[in-house]
């Protein structure tokens, strides 16, 4: 354990177990994605989309904890550009996200899905390992 570590475990007490600093490690790392690029301008160009899930994954990769995130905007929801004026958005219908976090050798994998039947873009825990 490295001293930053050990500072910051004293902010969580003694009563959180390494299985929920994991999965809150996943859900703080969720949250900063979907309410840091919901709303950014794309245009529907597959590079410029790629990209965009790149630099997405890497910017929430430098999060604490987080071993991998996996970006998928559905390219076939996005607008024509018929005019410079007329462009979409990354929103929370369009997104889907897996992202796993591991802390003191508990793994989870999250996710963030727009479920059909809810209206509602989902953020949830599709298993733990640990």
């Amino acid at each position: 354990m490295n001293d930053s570590e050990k500072i910051i475990k004293k902010f969580f007490g003694n009563e959180v177990l390494a299985r929920d600093r994991a999965i809150f490690e996943a859900g703080i790392s969720l949250g900063a994605l979907f309410h840091q690029f919901i709303g950014m301008p794309l245009k529907k160009d597959k590079i410029f989309i790629s990209n965009v899930e790149k630099m997405i994954e890497e910017s929430i990769s430098t999060q604490p904890y987080i071993k991998s995130v996996d970006v998928k905007i559905n390219f076939d929801k996005l607008k024509n550009h018929e005019n410079p004026y007329d462009y979409s958005v990354l929103n929370s219908e369009i997104i889907d996200v897996k992202l796993i976090s591991e802390y003191e050798n508990i793994i989870v994998y999250s996710r963030i899905k727009f479920i059909e039947e809810l209206n509602f873009p989902l953020m949830f825990i599709e298993k733990i390992e640990g």
